[in-house]
């Protein structure tokens, strides 16, 4: 969907989605929701972590709490980002996503 500044939105929703699919700078990989193991949201808004079986996603911006309760429904489809001077000038109210991280978890040996 596209603001007043024809800007995308950082996000896609869809109900009943398998998977969660992540656009990076170094292309686009998608996760199985039932890989989720757990999802935290930064006080103030700012930071999502998504635990996963063998990755842990960090996602950047401001604005995150509506994307942050249609993760937990297990809505989105697709996050990408969305940061950018531009962006910033939409003001509050608006889901601004400046980076997704995705690291390998550590395997902690039995």
């Amino acid at each position: 969907m596209k603001s007043e500044l024809g800007l995308t939105d950082p996000y896609q929703t869809d109900d009943n989605t398998p998977t969660l699919t992540l656009v990076t700078a170094d292309g686009s990989t998608a996760f199985p929701y039932h890989l989720v193991r757990s999802m935290r949201l930064g006080t103030d808004a700012s930071r999502i972590d998504i635990d996963l079986d063998e990755k842990t996603v960090a996602v950047c911006g401001s604005g995150l709490g509506k994307l942050w309760r249609e993760l937990r429904a297990y809505r989105v489809r697709e996050i990408s980002v969305n940061g950018g001077d531009a962006a910033r000038q939409l003001g509050e109210g608006r889901v601004l996503v400046t980076s997704i991280e995705l690291q390998d978890t550590e395997v902690q040996p039995d």
